[in-house]
């Protein structure tokens, strides 16, 4: 009896321990915050950590990121301090879409300088998913601040005579066209996005454009903008030859005519040149044999053998 009851007691006290090791390697997530943010025509922001909850490491957040509706989600960062961005090996954040294998090459960042990435998806899911190994990092000194948000075409607010506003661009090209007979109106103005993943310069070729020539291009012109910046690219005139180019993932055309009795013709093309192939650091792999569970393991297994000498 005396036996039994020992060797319940020592099978208790196995159980406490892998307990006790376990929860000492593996942190609290309650940093992380919400990890399952809904995105229904309006900001999502995300913030690491969560307001009133302190980083340790190692840490792992996964964040599934659910647009209710059918629209294009979009996730950028504003603010950021991770790590000094010289390694973004073992302290990242990252993002991609759902079964992709993260972190991304393109869509990861670190360092304490937002990254001049944005991030498209229509898809109804993202993934996103914050890191911190522990190793060369100060949690007291890391945070993001990100935003989640969908953006559809009822949100670029055109008037009906400018068409399709959200334009998805890929590595075929689209033809663009803008033919408008008589402008009623004293002023319109139609504002166009074009957006991709990927890293390819995005790429606009003019092929056909008639527009006043006055002021400079201040009266009726095309501009171009690249995303986050106010550096734009003009035209005017009657052209049938002109182009545009951006490495981000964005970029804004913006089309002014007055009122007008003669057609309005635009017409383009665009698409998305491949991605350059960069070659890239190979990330250190973990170490086999590691981890809360199987320490506890080792440990288990250490304390049977202990025991068993003992009793012998």
């Amino acid at each position: 009896m005396e036996t039994k009851c020992g060797l319940a007691m020592f099978l208790l006290l196995i159980l406490q321990t892998i307990i006790f090791v376990t929860n000492a390697q593996t942190p609290s997530s309650k940093a992380c915050g919400d990890t399952t943010p809904q995105v229904a025509r309006d900001i999502v922001p995300l913030q690491i950590p969560k307001s009133g909850e302190q980083l340790t490491a190692p840490l792992e957040c996964e964040y599934q990121i659910t647009n209710i509706y059918n629209t294009t989600m979009i996730f950028h960062i504003r603010n950021i301090s991770i790590g000094n961005g010289s390694d973004c090996s073992q302290n990242y954040i990252t993002v991609g879409s759902v079964g992709e294998k993260l972190p991304s090459k393109r869509y990861t960042a670190c360092g304490t300088q937002p990254p001049d990435w944005v991030y498209f998806t229509d898809e109804k899911k993202m993934i996103v998913k914050f890191v911190l190994s522990g190793s060369s990092s100060d949690p007291s000194n890391t945070w993001v601040l990100g935003q989640f948000e969908d953006f559809s075409d009822d949100r670029v607010n055109n008037y009906k005579e400018c068409g399709t506003g959200f334009l998805r661009v890929t590595t075929e090209p689209t033809k663009f066209t803008l033919n408008v007979e008589k402008i009623m109106a004293p002023v319109l103005e139609c504002r166009y996005v074009f957006y991709a993943n990927g890293g390819g310069s995005l790429i606009f070729n003019i092929t056909s454009l008639n527009l006043k020539n006055e002021n400079n291009c201040s009266t009726e012109y095309l501009k171009f903008t690249e995303e986050g910046t106010s550096q734009n690219t003009t035209f005017c005139g009657s052209i049938t030859q002109g182009s545009f180019s951006t490495n981000k993932d964005s970029f804004e055309m913006r089309l002014l005519v007055r009122e007008r009795q003669n057609p309005l013709v635009v017409q383009g093309s665009y698409h998305q040149d491949s991605p350059e192939q960069k070659p890239t650091t190979p990330r250190p792999r973990p170490a086999e044999n590691s981890g809360p569970f199987v320490s506890a393991s080792k440990l288990l297994s250490g304390i049977l053998l202990l025991y068993v000498v003992t009793v012998q």
